[in-house]
């Protein structure tokens, strides 16, 4: 295809299989190759960007369930140490200590009898 060297510099960015005609690559130059659509996609809409955010959450969500709590049988597995760890993490922090299970019955005590 030949265009006039009025049009040639336009083409530039343009790619070999849309310079069929020249109505065609100056549709493609309008419509992909324009600043504000460049810039949209660097950037990234606000939709695109919760959409990024909500996939890498929900990616998290879903690794730390298979790593946590998917069955992979009795045997050990290469999360085992993991598990193992987040038990004794999960029963440190929801289990009370003598402590506290002491501190409990005297309140509970000085409660009834007031």
């Amino acid at each position: 295809m030949s265009l006039s060297s009025h049009h040639a510099h336009a083409l530039v960015d343009v790619p070999e299989q849309v310079r069929t005609t020249k109505e065609v690559a100056m549709r493609f130059r309008r419509r992909v190759l324009h600043p504000r659509r460049i810039a949209a996609y660097e950037t990234g809409t606000r939709s695109f960007r919760l959409f990024k955010v909500s996939a890498f959450v929900g990616l998290a969500g879903v690794m730390s369930y298979m790593a946590l709590f998917s069955d992979f049988g009795q045997n050990e597995h290469c999360f085992t140490p993991l598990r193992k760890q987040y038990d004794n993490i999960r029963k440190r922090v929801l289990t009370l200590s003598e402590d506290d299970i002491k501190e409990v019955e005297a309140r509970r005590a000085a409660n009834q009898s007031s």
